[in-house]
Order: C-alpha cells, then structure tokens, then sequence
C-alpha cells in the first residue's frame, strides 16, 4: 500500500504543469510532447519548438494541423 502511494506521488510530481504542450520539430518530424525542448534533445536527437504553451494535447495537435499539416508531416529547425 505504501509502495503505491508513493509511486502516484511520484506520478503526480512528474507531470507537466498546466499550459505544458509543445508543437516541436524533432528530427524533421512535426510531434507535440510535454517535454521541454532540452528534454527531447537529449532523448531524440535535433529538436526545436515551433509552438509553445498549450493545455490540452488536442489544442496542440489541433494548431500543429493548422500551421504544419499534422503530427508526422515534415519541417526544419533552420
């Protein structure tokens, strides 16, 4: 039982605030993550952000739709 709460705990501290959903480019890929840009950097290779600061992923994906045809579609960091 104590294990348990403490993992939701853990669980709890490590999710993204309010706001936190990024529209990046990572590896010439549109993709929309709550990690910060350094975060994916590290994990995925070339990343850079083209928008910032949405509170649902469906609000992010939305705007990558809009602006870059879609999660998936290609861009450039340049």
């Amino acid at each position: 039982m104590r294990a348990g709460l403490a993992l939701a705990a853990l669980l709890l501290t490590a999710m993204p605030a309010a706001a936190a959903w990024t529209v990046f480019c990572v590896n010439g890929r549109v993709t929309v993550d709550a990690r910060s840009e350094a975060v994916l950097r590290a994990d995925r290779g070339t990343a850079c952000a083209l928008s910032r600061g949405f509170s649902s992923l469906p609000e992010a994906q939305a705007q990558a739709q809009s602006r870059t045809g879609g999660v998936g579609g290609f861009c450039s960091c340049r």
